[in-house]
Order: C-alpha cells, then structure tokens, then sequence
C-alpha cells in the first residue's frame, strides 16, 4: 500500500506537553482530506515514523492517504504487522488500544520494529491500529 503525505507534526506522547493540542489541530487542519477520502469511499491513515527511539521517545505523525504508487512518501508493503482492533463504541477507543499496544510491548508479547506504524480509518468509522513487527 502507497501513502502520500497531507501534513504532519513532531511530538512525544510523554514529554511533550503540548501532544494532544498538536494531534487534535493537524486533524483539525485535514478536516477536509478525510471528508472528501470518506466521501470517496477511501480510508484516511494516520502514519507514526521516524521514531527517534522506543514509544516514549519523539515521533513524527502523519496524516496520509492512499496514492496509485508512482510517487508515495511510505510503502507499508515492506513490513509485517501486527494488527489491534479499535472498538468503535469506546469514545477513547485509540488511546485504549495504544495503552494494549504499549502493556503488549512491556510484557515481551509484541516486538515491535520502529519503522512505520499506521491507524487506518475507514469511512465506517472502524479503526484499526497496525504496529511493525521485528522480523524472526
């Protein structure tokens, strides 16, 4: 799957006071993208990468979408993940899968590559949260 760039931002989920603000304005400043995405029929993605180090170190977050593969900013082809179900009735359902993604990798269950993580969003208001494994 290729993936263009719309707009991104840099933060860290620990450290940088200003994380959520920053998250909830690049979504703001997309509104538009994703409506006409879902209007389209398309799933809108939101990309976590260049990690600087683990899940508590600074990351970069883009809000992405699907593009014919001639030019693309992330190939998501490349990696294997391991996918985690958001439950869309659950109005903190993101955080709630990301604090099972983060108690996944603390207990040694999920190792994860850094690479590129993603959260796809499709027009049903379903989201699913894909994490880069480490290859065996």
């Amino acid at each position: 799957m290729f993936l263009n760039i719309l707009a991104s931002i840099r933060t860290n989920n620990f450290q940088d006071e200003h994380c959520v603000e920053k998250i909830q304005a690049l979504w703001q400043e997309q509104e538009g993208a994703v409506k006409e995405a879902f209007a389209e029929g398309e799933p809108v993605y939101a990309v976590y990468h260049d990690y600087a180090s683990d899940y508590k170190g600074d990351y970069s977050l883009s809000i992405c979408r699907l593009t014919d593969g001639e030019v693309y900013d992330f190939d998501t082809s490349e990696q294997t993940y391991q996918v985690f179900e958001a439950d869309k009735e659950d109005p903190q359902a993101i955080l709630h899968a990301w604090q099972r993604i983060w108690q996944a990798e603390e207990t040694g269950e999920l190792h994860r590559d850094y690479t590129i993580d993603f959260e796809k969003y499709d027009p049903d208001q379903t989201v699913a949260v894909f994490i880069a494994t480490q290859q065996p």
